[in-house]
Formats: C-alpha cells, sequence, structure tokens
C-alpha cells in the first residue's frame, strides 16, 4: 500500500496490473516522487488527476505477484463481507 505523502493532485501513469519492483516511481504529487518499497502487481490505484489529502490510500501493490488475483477479491474483504452479513442476519431473523 501506498500513501499520498501531501495534500495535492495525485498523478501516474501506471494501470492496475502493472509489474512494479522496489524503488519504481509509483507517480508524483506536487514536486515530490512517490516510489515503491516494495515490488509485485499493481492491484489498487486511484485515478490519475485525483486531488487528494496527505495520507489517503493511493493504491496497493501485491507481493505475489499473480495477476489472475485483479479479479478476485481478497481474503480480507471476503472476511471483512461475511462478518457484515453475519451481524444482519442476527438483526432481521429473530
Amino acid at each position: 500500500m501506498f500513501r499520498a505523502p501531501v495534500d495535492g493532485v495525485f498523478q501516474t501513469p501506471l494501470e492496475l496490473g502493472m509489474r512494479i519492483v522496489p524503488d519504481q516511481l509509483l507517480g508524483r504529487m506536487n514536486d515530490l516522487s512517490i516510489r515503491s518499497e516494495i515490488g509485485g502487481i499493481l492491484r489498487g490505484l486511484i485515478r490519475t488527476g485525483t486531488r487528494v489529502k496527505a495520507g489517503t490510500k493511493l493504491g496497493d501493490i501485491d507481493p505475489r505477484e499473480k495477476s489472475e488475483y485483479l479479479n478476485t477479491i481478497s481474503d480480507k474483504a471476503r472476511a471483512i463481507g461475511g462478518s457484515v452479513l453475519e451481524g444482519i442476519m442476527a438483526e432481521f431473523n429473530q
């Protein structure tokens, strides 16, 4: 995951599914370069030209390097969704 270092407009030439290497340029905000800390597949990315606040999540790099994971729900998202469904069912199935 990488985040905005400052308030500003995020600019990137990258697209989902691209292979990323450590220290690769991911994008720019104002005059600051944003570089990758790890390598992997770019799995999430905020749209270029989006105005964001400092600390906003800009994207995600999946170190497993399997591009087929772009078309699946992550384990974490599946667990959260399942928990929400259980809560709804507990509330309304009395």
